[in-house]
């Protein structure tokens, strides 16, 4: 281990750097992906039109080539992902915290045609080995918690912390991702110093026999906040909050259901996460699992 001492932190604190570097080098090899940072206008522009095709944003980038170039320029964190000498992935992140610095991802992006090549994955191994050869112990994002496949990988994945509901937080979107709801984000906090979980760990299913729905569907298969979610939230042992299968296919072909589905779904986040329940994992039938928090258990 390397050991770091943190600005602010009076006791030196052993950070696993190489270990962290090696994993991340072993996942990028074993999926053939390259990692690198963006330092030149011509990668910038690369990486910005990259996240403007993901998003298929009407007005311009998500990131402008200048705000890459300048976040790196900074000291923070911006890189692109390449397999086969083609730019498939590209994320940005900056510095924040203070007596306890922290990394913020504020943008990752990978082309559809990759999704389920591990191309995520390899970045945020990426990502925690370069935070931690900064002397930086948590990274923190937000994500579209009505996205299934994001929350697993969030939560089950990497091991990370949902603590945060965050409703309608950029306002309204209108790029074709986002364009149809409410912006709401859950913050994800990663400590990066915990090892990441082994894997096939997210396959591993969360005890939810005794759990109650607080979000229900009906014969039609509408979705809506449980009608007694504060009993619910009072009385229950565990609670699930379920998610649509494919909230992006929703916002395009029946934004009226999408909408139903954010709407039941921040009720009962809303409730849950105000009376001290937490996440603590994914199911990958009953999605989101809570539990109360320690310092509110009876």
């Amino acid at each position: 281990m390397q050991s770091v001492t943190l600005e602010g932190v009076k006791t030196a604190v052993d950070l696993p750097v190489a270990a962290a570097s090696d994993l991340a080098a072993r996942v990028a090899q074993e999926h053939g992906v390259t990692i690198t940072a963006v330092e030149d206008a011509q990668t910038a522009n690369a990486a910005a039109d990259l996240l403007r095709d993901i998003w298929r944003t009407p007005n311009g980038w998500p990131l402008p080539p200048e705000v890459f170039l300048a976040l790196g320029h900074t000291g923070n964190y911006v890189v692109a992902a390449y397999l086969d000498d083609v730019i498939v992935a590209a994320s940005a992140g900056f510095r924040t915290g203070d007596a306890v610095p922290h990394l913020h991802s504020h943008i990752t992006g990978v082309t559809e045609s990759c999704r389920h090549r591990s191309v995520g994955y390899a970045i945020k191994l990426h990502q925690r080995a370069w935070a931690l050869g900064q002397g930086i112990t948590a990274i923190s994002w937000t994500f579209d918690p009505l996205h299934k496949r994001n929350a697993r990988f969030n939560l089950a994945k990497l091991g990370g912390q949902l603590v945060t509901y965050l409703p309608n937080f950029y306002g309204e979107m209108l790029d074709e991702v986002n364009r149809g709801t409410p912006s709401d984000r859950a913050l994800i906090e990663w400590d990066l110093v915990q090892e990441v979980p082994q894997r096939g760990a997210d396959s591993v299913v969360p005890n939810v026999a005794d759990a109650a729905y607080l979000v229900v569907l009906d014969a039609d298969g509408n979705p809506s906040a449980a009608a007694d979610l504060a009993g619910l939230v009072a009385d229950a042992s565990t609670l699930t909050i379920a998610l649509p299968d494919d909230i992006e296919s929703l916002r395009r072909t029946a934004p009226d259901l999408a909408l139903a589905w954010q709407q039941a779904v921040s009720a009962a986040f809303g409730q849950a996460l105000g009376a001290g329940w937490s996440v603590v994992g994914f199911h990958p039938e009953r999605h989101y699992v809570l539990r109360r928090s320690e310092s509110h258990a009876s």
